[in-house]
């Protein structure tokens, strides 16, 4: 059943909610592939089940991962990978099997595995050491998509396998034809990211570039650009035919892509004695922009059957830690606010456009562009960031849920313990005064199609209010068990009191900026 509402991309959350649980207590009476198409089928859905996939994961003993095939241990990795579920303890084992298996993988099975470990940022050093000491032989074998998934995914992790990324590179350079434009600009941002140079893969691009503007689209174009300037790399019969190309089509470019576009010319003609200046002064804040701003989304697989895995598009919202030590000397240490996640939750009717503004202004002034949203609800955190930006494929450090539970605090504080921690704010209100709140709001006819909403305009108070006690009650739970597990890293703002009086709010937003942002 759930595969079945992956293949239609029919998002019912009560139903797949249903299904997790009643999966979850028979999870014992699957077989492997079985569990492999239950996490595959989520991941395609971009419905996030935590409990589930932690009983997934717990399940696979040894013996299962020698039941899994290559394409189910792949796509049971792959669909954890779309819902950003790192567990690092399946992650291990799995990684075991698959360097025990290496030699039996195909390359599409291999480039998937590579892709998720990157979109999960799990860099287990020794495991891709083995593996690319493997397979450096074998990227003959791999098609033009299975090589920009491969690079990709070691991009993301900023493992710079020297002898890996130069065999690679000189497999691509010869059969540039057969990457579509997507897996084209993969590649090249990729080496641009890892600032790994390849100027006879570069040379061998820009002659072949102009003949695909036609089938390139402008996103395409744009990491291209940017990862040629990023690498110091010039050729100008390159930026005379990207010249009236980008005149003909800059009504394509997203602002973002305009950003990226004009950074990437600039350091294309530079001279080599003004490249040190721009990349210590200017390159800090157009790259600022491009991290921060977002340019690109993932193209994921579309079936299971006949293993037509589509491979990624470019993922390039998501903030790369590389070489941070570096950098700092180069333009000095990021402000204190920029180190870490944040999130801003909260519930329907316990504030939330409250709260979401008073972090959208908050963010606006500290200079933060980029957010997301969890199930691609609610508004904007920033007024630059793109409307419900979705945190599973986009996962900015601004993040918002406006249905937060422990499950998402408990594990965005796992997955950045390691890297600065978060801080968050969660509004909390009387329950009774929510559901009085939600039973007006929604009587006056706001969002009547909503399962919240319907029919609630037909229904006086007498049967109304108790109806919507009935219905609020799953987000009551969901703020409660937000509640319990919140401290210390997220600031509880209690809804009657920041809306008592002026003098309240002010302390409160004082307290919160103060002492806990």
């Amino acid at each position: 059943m759930l595969w079945a509402l992956a293949t239609m991309r029919h998002r019912d959350r009560k139903l797949v909610d249903a299904l997790a649980r009643r999966a979850q207590a028979q999870l014992e009476d699957f077989q492997p592939q079985g569990l492999a198409n239950l996490a595959y089928s989520l991941g395609l859905l971009r419905m996030r089940q935590p409990r589930l996939l932690r009983a997934i994961g717990q399940s696979m003993t040894q013996a299962r991962f020698e039941q899994l095939s290559e394409q189910e241990m792949a796509i049971l990795v792959y669909g954890m990978a779309l819902l950003r579920h790192r567990d690092a303890g399946f992650l291990s084992s799995v990684c075991r099997s698959v360097l025990q298996r290496l030699p039996e993988w195909q390359p599409r099975g291999v480039s998937c595995f590579f892709y998720s470990l990157g979109l999960l940022g799990f860099r287990q050093e020794e495991f891709f050491h083995q593996a690319c000491l493997q397979l450096r032989g074998r990227l003959p074998s791999f098609n033009g998509q299975d090589l920009s998934n491969t690079v990709y995914g070691l991009a993301l992790l900023e493992l710079d396998d020297a002898d890996f990324l130069r065999a690679l590179a000189l497999e691509a350079t010869g059969r540039l034809p057969e990457f579509t434009g997507q897996g084209l600009g993969n590649v090249v941002y990729s080496f641009g990211l890892l600032e790994h140079p390849c100027p006879a893969l570069l040379t061998a691009v820009a002659q072949h570039m102009p003949l695909r503007f036609d089938d390139m689209t402008e996103q395409n174009i744009s990491n291209i650009v940017f990862a040629m300037g990023n690498l110091c790399f010039t050729s100008l019969p390159l930026l005379k035919a990207l010249a009236p190309m980008l005149l003909q089509r800059v009504h394509e470019f997203t602002p973002q892509g305009l950003c990226i576009t004009a950074y990437g010319l600039v350091m294309m003609r530079l001279s080599e004695d003004d490249k040190p200046l721009m990349r210590s002064s200017v390159r800090s804040s157009a790259q600022k922009a491009v991290r921060s701003s977002g340019v690109g989304g993932v193209t994921v697989g579309e079936r299971v059957s006949g293993w037509k895995e589509n491979g990624p598009g470019l993922f390039q919202t998501r903030v790369h830690p590389r070489k941070r030590h570096r950098r700092q000397v180069r333009r000095g240490a990021p402000s204190s606010w920029q180190q870490r996640a944040y999130l801003v939750g909260c519930h329907h009717k316990s504030g939330t456009e409250l709260l979401r503004h008073i972090m959208m202004r908050t963010f606006d002034v500290l200079g933060g562009m980029d957010s997301c949203n969890y199930n691609t609800t609610g508004g904007q955190l920033t007024s630059f960031s793109p409307m419900r930006s979705d945190c599973q494929l986009h996962p900015a450090r601004l993040r918002y849920d406006n249905h937060v539970s422990g499950e998402v605090i408990q594990e965005l504080r796992a997955l950045t313990q390691h890297a600065g921690g978060f801080r968050g704010v969660l509004t909390v209100r009387d329950p009774l005064e929510m559901v009085v709140s939600a039973y007006v709001y929604h009587h006056r006819g706001n969002e009547p199609n909503t399962g919240l909403g319907m029919n609630i305009a037909q229904m006086g108070p007498e049967k109304g209010v108790p109806e919507m006690a009935r219905r609020m009650i799953k987000t009551v739970h969901y703020m409660v068990d937000a509640y319990k597990v919140a401290p210390p890293d997220m600031y509880i703002i209690r809804f009657e009191i920041i809306t008592n009086s002026s003098k309240n709010f002010n302390r409160t937003i004082q307290e919160l900026h103060t002492k806990h942002v």
